[in-house]
């Protein structure tokens, strides 16, 4: 199972009836975010389930994305947004030959300032001074098409790539049809976050929804 997620054969794995140990089994905790914490409580006061949380990849605004991301289900009452998955390698299969050869060898920042443009951000900033550093300083470049032993994808997303084919990959996106989960409580479910986009809906606040966040590298 976990040589597959290595090797890119298997892109998501969902384990019912976890607890917080069965993370470790995956790789090394990396730190995350604003405040370089190693677990990310969702759902609290600091992170908010209140508002639409666009199509992404966990810091795929980094220079150092992590390999894979990972959401433990702590509480999940009724209303309570599913998660959305979906496959930017098998994007890539469906797409034309023509945006496949308009997207090879390109280059485009990624940046949580196009995030901001377009979404109000689920972080609580301790300051506006701390809301500003985080802009400015969370901005990277990566290849448009990236590929693993098991083909080529794309490394895109709404919240973060900033590209003149915007409009083509909003399109091939619309016209998917994404993995959809609802979760239980001690669900656990790990993606490949390279090539795994996820995005949800947002939570009345009236309504309990609480999950544990990581970002894994693979052991060494």
């Amino acid at each position: 199972m976990i040589e597959d997620l290595y090797s890119g054969k298997t892109n998501i794995i969902h384990i019912p009836n976890a607890d917080e140990n069965t993370v470790k089994q995956f790789g090394v905790l990396q730190e995350q975010d604003v405040h370089n914490q190693k677990i990310v409580k969702i759902g609290d006061e600091n992170f908010s389930h209140t508002n639409d949380l666009l199509w992404h990849q966990d810091r795929g605004y980094h220079k150092d994305v992590p390999h894979f991301s990972a959401l433990l289900c702590l509480e999940a009452e009724d209303g309570s947004s599913p998660t959305y998955f979906l496959n930017m390698q098998e994007l890539y299969d469906k797409s034309p030959d023509s945006l496949k050869q308009k997207a090879e060898g390109v280059v485009c920042m990624n940046s949580v300032t196009k995030y901001y443009n377009q979404s109000s951000h689920p972080y609580q900033f301790k300051s506006k001074a701390e809301e500003r550093l985080y802009r400015i300083k969370n901005r990277a470049e990566h290849p448009l098409v990236m590929e693993d032993e098991c083909g080529k994808f794309y490394f895109y997303s709404p919240a973060y790539t900033e590209t003149d084919l915007e409009d083509e990959f909003l399109k091939l996106i619309e016209e998917q049809e994404p993995i959809v989960h609802k979760w239980k409580k001690n669900d656990f479910v790990i993606i490949n976050n390279f090539k795994i986009l996820h995005r949800r809906d947002a939570t009345p606040s009236h309504v309990n929804r609480k999950h544990l966040r990581y970002s894994i590298n693979k052991h060494v």
